[in-house]
């Protein structure tokens, strides 16, 4: 009977310490649940989101897929979503955003332009970055100088509205008026500043936007599109303003037109302040260039609203957004991104002399020069033509070709000289 009764307790004793056990694994099983579910665990919800080329923005071969795209994933990952990025052309970008229902098919998209036609399909996220636009003209068919119509610092939103009455037809003002009633945010008021400003240009300068497909444009400066078919992209619209007599303009972000413009266009003026020694090039195809003021815009994340879940896709994704403004993680992601890209595109000057210096000839001051150290980083402005074209033989050793370059290192950071070609390393 006792040695029964000891086995009683013995077992008594184990089935306690069996029931400790499960209990502190069950425990241990939902806090590792709870950290998986976490932002930042590899059990994120996975995102399919759309987006499309508009370097150095977003772009499928670009370091973290752009600077925008950089930003995105961060604040997907903060809300605790994976994004699966797919890139396609613009037209089909929004479309597949805006027409999904489901949480298998394209949840979101961006970079986005705020607009009222938008808003009614999309719900849209804070202000992701802001980015400068500007307005490329063809200088041989006109001439655009334009002057800030905000000048008085001093003066709220409201009244420098008001100073605009008398400058602009009557229907354009009383447009104006209504659109300023709804910015609520200071970012919306900084954007229908901007924007007021464009119009000002737009309506007195008889100028017309070119319109791009699945570019849209606020309710404000629909007046001033061009009448005529939209052209497939930015590209297209630099090549209408070679060869149309129209006043046209194409309104593109700053770093996106000019990129275009230098890969597209190698012999093009743009921000350059004269054309390159022996050149007699002067036609149109050269002379693309973009007004000296730029404009602020914002861009944003946006998903469609067909999806159902969408809401709280959006909400947790405002939600991390403001989390990480508030740390200053966005600004340290757009400036490593666009420092990456940047980097990116430069070249490096290399001396092929045997006193290892570089010598580059000022192209605001011809017959001055100066020496670049060995191994500084610069901007390739202007290629040779003909190092762009085709020779029957092959160049001899004495060829010297000079390339147009901005210096971007060094004591003279800036400065625009000629340099020999064989001093150009490509990375």
């Amino acid at each position: 009977m006792q040695r029964l009764t000891i086995l009683n307790a013995s077992a008594a004793r184990s089935s306690r310490l069996i029931a400790v056990l499960i209990v502190v694994a069950l425990t241990s099983f939902a806090l590792t649940s709870c950290e998986r579910g976490a932002p930042g665990n590899s059990a994120l919800q996975t995102v399919r989101i759309a987006t499309g080329e508009w370097e150095p923005y977003s772009g499928e071969d670009l370091p973290e897929f752009g600077i925008a795209s950089a930003i995105v994933t961060a604040v997907l990952k903060n809300a605790g979503y994976k994004p699966d990025y797919e890139f396609m052309p613009w037209k089909l970008v929004e479309e597949f955003a805006q027409n999904n229902e489901t949480n298998n098919g394209i949840r979101g998209t961006f970079p986005y332009l705020s607009t009222e036609q938008r808003r009614e399909l999309f719900y849209y996220s804070g202000p992701l970055l802001s980015i400068d636009h500007s307005l490329y003209f063809n200088e041989d068919r006109f001439s655009l100088a334009l002057n800030p119509v905000f000048a008085e610092k001093n003066l709220s939103a409201k009244e420098k509205l008001r100073q605009l009455k008398g400058q602009l037809k009557k229907q354009t003002f009383e447009r104006l008026e209504e659109e300023f009633e709804t910015s609520t945010t200071d970012e919306e008021v900084s954007v229908f500043m901007n924007t007021a400003q464009l119009v000002v240009w737009l309506e007195t300068l008889e100028l017309a936007i070119v319109p791009i497909k699945g570019y849209g444009v606020k309710k404000s400066l629909e007046p001033y599109l061009s009448k005529i078919e939209p052209v497939d992209d930015t590209l297209a619209a630099f090549n209408l303003l070679k060869s149309s007599d129209s006043k046209l303009v194409v309104l593109e972000a700053s770093a996106v037109g000019d990129k275009i413009l230098s890969d597209k266009f190698p012999g093009n003026n743009q921000n350059q302040p004269d054309q390159m020694p022996g050149s007699t090039d002067k036609s149109s195809d050269n002379n693309i260039i973009s007004a000296p003021i730029r404009i602020p815009q914002y861009v944003h994340f946006i998903v469609g609203k067909r999806n159902p879940h969408n809401q709280e896709l959006i909400d947790k994704f405002n939600d991390a957004l403001a989390s990480l403004k508030t740390t200053g993680t966005l600004k340290k992601i757009e400036s490593r991104t666009s420092g990456i890209i940047g980097n990116r595109n430069l070249i490096r000057l290399h001396s092929f002399r045997q006193d290892h210096y570089i010598t580059g000839e000022k192209i605001d001051e011809q017959g001055k020069y100066v020496i670049i150290l060995n191994g500084t980083k610069a901007r390739i402005l202007e290629w040779n033509t003909s190092l762009l074209d085709e020779h029957d033989s092959e160049p001899g050793s004495e060829q010297n070709y000079k390339v147009k370059i901005k210096i971007e290192q060094g004591p003279h950071t800036g400065t625009i000289v000629l340099i020999d070609s064989r001093s150009i390393v490509i990375p």
